[in-house]
């Protein structure tokens, strides 16, 4: 606890014991209770070590998931307390093994937004030619012309 407490306070520059309604010291002591439930402690013993009662840890556990699709900061700090955390806590097989799931998630995240940009990118294209020409192309004429660009 002591170790995963350390990394979410560097992490958020707060202090979990600290009773404050600030919103980096909320934010971090609901990554803090995210981390530990997901790691199967119960929300009672997850409340003890901040000094929180189980209802505050499940309302922090219920808000984690709204906060986390909409703030990417918070998903980015939260998914770096996690790695930090399960990462320390591995042998060092596992630690290949994670680091090296670490990176192909990193590798998937980066091939998922170039075909984002790449679809965003034929969309203007599509727009652009029809603006151009009045009318959209043929089937023909994207076989030869657009389907290169996808397959290399």
């Amino acid at each position: 606890m002591e170790l995963l407490k350390k990394i979410v306070n560097d992490l958020f520059n707060a202090d979990l014991s600290d009773n404050t309604r600030r919103r980096s010291y909320v934010d971090a002591r609901k990554v803090y209770s995210k981390i530990l439930s997901e790691e199967g402690y119960c929300y009672g013993y997850i409340g003890d070590t901040i000094g929180k009662d189980r209802t505050t840890i499940l309302h922090y556990i219920k808000s984690f998931d709204n906060i986390i699709l909409h703030d990417s900061s918070f998903r980015k700090k939260y998914e770096l307390a996690k790695n930090k955390f399960v990462f320390s806590n591995k042998n060092s097989s596992d630690q290949d093994i994670y680091g090296t799931a670490i990176k192909l998630k990193e590798e998937l995240d980066l091939a998922l937004l170039k075909n984002k940009n790449m679809l965003n990118e034929f969309i203007d294209y599509l727009e652009n030619y029809e603006k151009e020409k009045g009318c959209m192309p043929d089937i023909n004429y994207c076989k030869e012309n657009i389907l290169p660009l996808f397959t290399g």
